[in-house]
This record gives structure tokens, C-alpha cells and sequence, in this order.
């Protein structure tokens, strides 16, 4: 009975005095919620983390008997959830678009004509003015741009912005003149030029025809490129993403991705997938799949 009773007493203490956790970080106060294993959803109000990984979810009192020394971060009530990872992105493709003129959702000609002329004004050393976006269906245009529609508001430099798909660009006659487009310049295969009545060209240029114009434009310098990848981290970190399945790096970027990584400024981390067959390939693939770089990022 002695020896019962002794092991009753030994399982009682050892329950109630639960261990600390190997824990750096305590965030609490927070409407959490997640999934468990089952696919069953989990709410709490504290999360403990060690070493950047999550140990344990809980109740606000259970987390701050069991965080010890753990560093405390008051979450104010805001709501934690797992990160989101983007299954398919183009990270570069995100942030060259968010230092270039954006005219999505613009719902007039108007509206996007004011927004490209307030980004030129505020990009004056830029040599090109460049965006995307426009679409002009949802402006109940009835009709695409024009090139004189565009130099109303930007003569002085080349203006290229494609449209919300990609199928299609508007350019401005300076654009058109540097390309050397005039009424003379056929339709690539594959390619359209708009135009008008007399076979002017109108501004307008369909898929291929795209690249007339496309080719000349400056590639971006190396210090452009490192700013767009930053402000495409700054984005995706913004929202809560904290993975993205990358679809096509080529060289440059991916020696990119591997410089950010050893500075520790790869705040998303990144699944890429090679371009295509070819240069690339070969460069990247050489020592085949390159995991875990960066410390997992």
C-alpha cells in the first residue's frame, strides 16, 4: 500500500510541475488559430517558438507558466495564422511591376492617362516610363488607346505599358520612332500592329509584334534588380507570405536569390524552378538540386 501510494504521489508531482520548453520567443495575446494533423481547427491565444520553429500553441496562462526566459512579444489582440506559400509566383516579375507605373484597376482612360503622368512626374530621371495594367474593356472604351492619347500626358520620353494580360501594349510616338514603327513596318508573324484607316500605326501592339518595341527598351542595371527584389520580399512579407514556389529563375537571378540569402535579407523563402532547358539549366543544375541554402530560405 506504501508502494501505491508512493507512485500515486510520484505521477501527481510529475504532472503538475510541467517542464519549461525549449523556447526563445513567446508571442501572446493573440486570436490564433490553425490546423492540427486531422485537419481539425485549432484556436489559442499564445504560441511558443524556438529557434524559429513553433513547439507549442496554447492557452495564455499555460504558455507563460511554460516560456521561462522566454523573450515576450504582446500580439494585442491581432490575429496569427500559419504563413500563406504562394504555390506558383514570379518574384521578380513582382517587384520590377511594383517600381513601374501600375494602372490596374484604373476604370477610365482618364484614370490611367493621370496616374501615368503622376508617376513620370515623380520618375524624372528614369529614361522610359513603364507600366501595365490598363485594360480597356472595364473603361467601356469601345476601342484600344491611342499613341497620341499617351503623349498628351508623356512627349518627352518613350512610354510602354502593357496590357492587364500581357497580350498587348500601348506606346507613345516616341516609342513607335525609336522602334522605327510606321506605316511601313509589317506585322511580325505571331503579331499584330493596330491601326488606323490610312495604316497608321495607332500605339497599339499585339503578342508579337510586342517585341518591335520590347527589344529596345534598356535592360535594368544590377542595382534596379537588387531593389526589385527587395520590394517584392517587402510585399509578399506584407501580406503573410512566407514561402513562394518560384516558376522559372534564370542565372542571374538565381546567384541573386543566393546573395540575398548570405546576407540574411531573404525574408520569404524561395522554391525555385529553372527557367527552361538550355544555358540556364546547365549553370544551375550542374551540381544538381541546390536544398536547404541560406539557412533554409
Amino acid at each position: 500500500m506504501f508502494s501505491t501510494m508512493r507512485f500515486a504521489l510520484a505521477c501527481t508531482l510529475m504532472f503538475a510541475a510541467q517542464p519549461l520548453l525549449a523556447a526563445d520567443l513567446l508571442i501572446d495575446n493573440v486570436n490564433g488559430y490553425t490546423l492540427d494533423s486531422a485537419g481539425k481547427l485549432q484556436r489559442f491565444e499564445a504560441l511558443l517558438i524556438d529557434a524559429g520553429k513553433v513547439v507549442a500553441t496554447g492557452k495564455h496562462a499555460e504558455m507563460a507558466k511554460r516560456a521561462g526566459n522566454a523573450r515576450r512579444v504582446d500580439g494585442k489582440g491581432r490575429t496569427a495564422l500559419p504563413g500563406l506559400i504562394d504555390a506558383h509566383g514570379h518574384v521578380m516579375g513582382l517587384g520590377i511591376m511594383s517600381l513601374q507605373a501600375d494602372l490596374t484597376g484604373t476604370t477610365s482612360l482618364d484614370a490611367a492617362l493621370a496616374r501615368i503622368q503622376s508617376f513620370a512626374n515623380s520618375h524624372k530621371e528614369d529614361r522610359w516610363i513603364i507600366g501595365r495594367g490598363w485594360n480597356q474593356v472595364v473603361w467601356k472604351l469601345g476601342r484600344f488607346p491611342t499613341a497620341q492619347e499617351l503623349d498628351a500626358v508623356v512627349a518627352d520620353r518613350p512610354v510602354w505599358m502593357e496590357r492587364i494580360d500581357g497580350h498587348a501594349a500601348w506606346a507613345n510616338s516616341a516609342a513607335l520612332k525609336l522602334a522605327g514603327i510606321d506605316r511601313n513596318t509589317k506585322d511580325p508573324v505571331g503579331g499584330r500592329i493596330e491601326r488606323d484607316a490610312e495604316g497608321n500605326p495607332t500605339g497599339v501592339l499585339v503578342d508579337a509584334a510586342m517585341e518591335l518595341v520590347g527589344s529596345r527598351i534598356p535592360p535594368a542595371s544590377e542595382a534596379q534588380l537588387d531593389k526589385a527584389l527587395a520590394s517584392a520580399l517587402q510585399i509578399m512579407a506584407g501580406v503573410g507570405m512566407t514561402g513562394v514556389s518560384d516558376a522559372g529563375i534564370d542565372v542571374a537571378t538565381f546567384n541573386r536569390y543566393k546573395r540575398f540569402a548570405e546576407a540574411g535579407k531573404l525574408t520569404t523563402r524561395i522554391n525555385a524552378m529553372i527557367g527552361g532547358t538550355g544555358k540556364d539549366f546547365d549553370a544551375i543544375g550542374k551540381d544538381g538540386p541546390l536544398l536547404g541554402y541560406g539557412h533554409d530560405f
